[in-house]
């Protein structure tokens, strides 16, 4: 305890008896990332003890985890396991959840029966994949931050949804836009503009090289993350835009909108830690027609 109070990260809270306590979440979730790693690494022989979490890992911690899984060269099976172990311990669903976001984040197949995930707060959570079930997944009285669709995602290979709550659909229009049958009584505050879904984006009267530059300021500045895998670019979109997509990058490197990395053996686009760049790209964004930022103006000469 003298140790962990001496912690870099903590801030005091009371006074008269000195306690402390996180005052950055991203610190909080990388450190307990950890502890899930070391979960999915030994789930039969660990005392984890994670009956008080009340909500899920951010989009951070899940891809430090799923980046330590890929160097220490997890496979599905091992990572299902994990997760078969800690759904039958019914004290551990949100470890649970955890885990069936870094099997989603890997792009691994989910290898198991029906699974009843209950009564987590998710902090977001990202379905874009056309060719993983993950049908016989249903989350029961949860309450989600987020949730992502993308738009070529199979709908009978859809999780289902038995009254959750949603802060924010991305990805789709309104309720009638969701996968039929997979939604029964949730509710719902608020759903993506139409205009800002990359199926929309595809349709407006711009040249290929300007839509695609759209939809990875959306993918990159729009979404919840800190950055995109470079294939997650690509998605949702056709051959003709999908072809221009290296010049795109290629033109917001040079201007200063994105910056490249490595995860393992991917290449990783991130955003700028300058804000101003954050801007000028929503901006971008919200008024492609009348956007006069250079960036959008020299994309359409690709």
């Amino acid at each position: 305890m003298v140790l962990l109070q001496r912690l870099p990260g903590l801030g005091r809270t009371n006074s008269e008896d000195g306690s402390r306590s996180f005052i950055d979440k991203d610190f909080v979730d990388v450190a307990r990332s950890g502890s899930v790693f070391k979960f999915i690494d030994n789930p039969y022989n660990n005392q984890l003890n994670c009956e008080s979490w009340q909500s899920t890992l951010d989009r951070l911690a899940i891809d430090l985890i799923a980046h330590r899984c890929e160097i220490s060269k997890f496979n599905p099976g091992k990572i299902n396991c994990a997760l078969g172990v800690a759904h039958k311990d019914q004290r551990s669903s949100t470890l649970a959840v955890d885990i069936f976001m870094v099997l989603v984040a890997l792009g691994f197949p989910y290898e198991s029966s029906t699974t009843y995930l209950r009564e987590v707060a998710i902090e977001g959570i990202t379905f874009d994949d056309e060719d993983r079930d993950f049908s016989v997944i249903e989350f029961q009285d949860c309450a989600f931050v987020s949730l992502e669709i993308g738009p070529g995602v199979s709908f009978d290979k859809f999780p289902k949804f038995l009254r959750c709550h949603f802060a924010n659909v991305i990805g789709r229009s309104g309720e009638r836009d969701l996968p039929e049958g997979r939604f029964t009584e949730c509710t719902f505050d608020q759903f993506e503009n139409r205009a800002q879904t990359t199926s929309a984006i595809l349709k407006l009267s711009l040249p290929p090289a300007s839509r695609v530059l759209l939809t990875v300021i959306k993918k990159i500045f729009a979404q919840s993350g800190s950055g995109r895998i470079e294939s997650a670019l690509y998605k949702g979109l056709e051959p003709r835009e999908k072809e221009v997509v290296p010049q795109v990058l290629s033109l917001m490197r040079k201007h200063g909108f994105i910056i490249k990395s490595r995860q393992g053996t991917k290449t990783v686009w991130l955003p700028p830690k300058d804000s101003e760049f954050r801007k000028r790209a929503l901006s971008i964004l919200t008024a492609p027609h009348n956007s006069a930022d250079v960036l959008f103006l020299e994309s359409k000469k690709i």
